[in-house]
């Protein structure tokens, strides 16, 4: 299954209550991340090809006033360890 990850640098205007919940409405976000570095954000988003994760930067994302800029990735897993379970190693 492909996937897009989307980083996402922010503006002056970014959210700063760190409630995170407005993102349940977008369907195609499976993931947010917090991250440190040259980027802000990192959304995991399920999509079938480039347009749809396009159609969400260019139509959803970037309609945010507290976006900058964003960089778009795209990973197949090809693998994953049966008894890896990322939440319970935090």
């Amino acid at each position: 299954m492909w996937q897009a990850q989307v980083w996402v640098k922010w503006n002056e205007n970014a959210p700063q209550n760190g409630n995170w919940n407005w993102l349940k409405d977008w369907k195609e976000v499976q993931t947010a991340w917090s991250v440190m570095g040259d980027w802000d954000m990192l959304l995991t988003i399920k999509a079938e090809t480039p347009a749809d994760v396009e159609s969400f930067i260019w139509n959803k994302l970037r309609k945010k006033n507290w976006v900058a800029s964003t960089h778009t990735t795209w990973a197949n897993q090809v693998w994953e360890n049966p008894k890896w379970d990322w939440k319970k190693e935090a």
